[in-house]
């Protein structure tokens, strides 16, 4: 699935991703892994979610890019969002 919205991304298409689902189930471990703060770790990629490893494809195509090209133009913007299933 973040393979193919990061192709989808560089061949001009706007991407999201979004999970739902009931609380428990597994929503912030699919997008952000088992510890996201662990970008540092040699073997880390495969323990990432979704998020963190997209965002590591984004860059790393990014950078070949602008490598080639000396021109561009990015911007991202991340939400998360959150309701308390007993309304407070």
């Amino acid at each position: 699935l973040g393979r193919q919205l990061v192709d989808s991304l560089f061949s001009g298409v706007h991407v999201s991703a979004f999970a739902y689902g009931q609380t428990g189930s597994g929503k912030t471990y699919s997008m952000f892994g088992a510890d996201p703060l662990a970008l540092h770790l040699a073997d880390s990629q495969a323990k990432l979610g979704l998020i963190p490893n997209a965002l590591i494809d984004v860059m790393d195509r990014a950078a070949l890019l602008f490598a080639k090209t000396r021109k561009g133009r990015s911007s991202l913007g991340l939400a998360d969002l959150e309701e308390d299933a007993q309304g407070g």
